[in-house]
């Protein structure tokens, strides 16, 4: 979705020779305008909160599939490194009582 600008602009200045009645229509001209563009820049505004909230809630399946990986490599990652130090730990036990005889 393509993100659009919303600028503030200036409402020009009426001509200097308006009547009081021109003055009034100017002015309702001028209110609904602005109030159009609050109400785009609304939509807008309400629109890429629904999207982001669309993509937040979302979940791609490689994402899961990615996780369950991780986890399973993870866990035999855990099981190398213990059973790694176990067997350390059993031949420095070994080697520590040969070396007491």
């Amino acid at each position: 979705m393509s993100s659009m600008a919303i600028t503030s602009r200036k409402s020009p200045s009426p001509p200097p020779r308006m009547t009081t009645e021109q003055n009034e229509q100017y002015a309702v001209a001028t209110a609904k305008d602005n109030e159009d563009t609050n109400a785009r820049a609304d939509n807008i505004e309400q629109q890429r909160l629904l999207d982001d909230r669309e993509s937040a809630t979302s979940t791609p399946p490689e994402k899961v599939v990615f996780e369950e990986k991780t986890d399973n490599s993870n866990f035999q990652g855990q099981v190398l490194k213990f059973l790694f130090c176990f067997i350390g730990l059993q031949i420095s036990y070994l080697t520590w009582g040969f070396m007491q005889e």
